[in-house]
């Protein structure tokens, strides 16, 4: 490694020591990791345990953010019928 890039993973190294419950930000995320959008250090040494963080973050958001399919009115199901019709109209041309 370059002196540089030694310094910046070792000062990311020092800002999330083994163990640690809360999540630190390494010195050049503190300017753009922010609540609704945070940075994560996820080690990378074992692509099954990369897939396994990166997957309960994702698990996380999800169940935070409660996402549900949108509600269609009547006029808007019957203007889907319509499209979905006019469409199978035109494969069978």
């Amino acid at each position: 490694m370059c002196g540089r890039r030694a310094s910046s993973w070792e000062s990311t190294i020092r800002a999330t020591p083994p163990g640690s419950t809360k999540r630190r930000r390494p010195s050049g995320a503190r300017g753009t990791s922010t609540e609704p959008a945070p940075w994560y250090v996820i080690p990378a040494d074992h692509k099954w345990f990369m897939r396994t963080a990166v997957a309960a973050i994702l698990v996380h958001h999800l169940e935070a953010m409660d996402p549900r399919f949108p509600t269609l009115s009547s006029a808007d199901r019957a203007a889907m019928r319509e499209a979905v019709a006019a469409l199978e109209a035109e494969q069978t041309r």
